[in-house]
């Protein structure tokens, strides 16, 4: 009985991440960002079926995780080395990194940055992700001003859409 219950525990925990009401997350996040100038967000993992259902259950999940950012200058499709057959990683970029921060266990990050266009990516399985880009196909842009920004990171190469 005992280990029944241990082995339930365990897998309780496990499962917990799977769990969690995103929104909550990202409204408690909101509360944290402390930056004047820069980005802050929120680090979020989504995964399987994601396609708008009429009856049935969804098997899409999102939750916060814990990852690595990169912060680099705007970069176009030329200056990103992409990994074949994955698409939204790249190797590296040409250009140098300008800051790294790690978000935490609520998936929440921020970075003190001066105005300018960036390019934001998550570090997953050693390699940069991101699957957004914008109209000239540079690796999710945003442009910073003199206040700070919100940027929330989904890392969706996992689910269904």
């Amino acid at each position: 009985m005992k280990n029944n219950l241990i082995l339930l525990l365990l897998f309780s925990a496990s499962c917990s991440n799977h769990t969690v009401d995103i929104q909550k997350v990202y409204a408690t996040n909101e509360s944290k960002h402390t930056v004047a100038s820069g980005i802050w967000g929120t680090v979020a993992f989504q995964e399987g079926n994601c396609m708008p259902m009429v009856g049935g259950t969804s098997t899409c999940k999102t939750y916060p995780v814990k990852r690595t950012v990169r912060i680099f200058p705007y970069t176009l499709p030329s200056a990103a080395n992409a990994v074949a057959n994955h698409p939204g990683f790249f190797s590296g970029f040409t250009s140098a990194m300008i800051k790294e921060v790690s978000s935490d266990n609520n998936g929440f990050y921020q970075v003190d940055l001066p105005p300018g266009k960036y390019s934001v990516v998550v570090v997953e399985d050693g390699k940069l992700y991101s699957g957004i880009t914008d109209g000239q196909g540079a690796v999710n842009p945003i442009e910073v001003g003199t206040s700070a920004q919100k940027l929330d990171l989904m890392i969706n190469y996992k689910a269904t859409f």
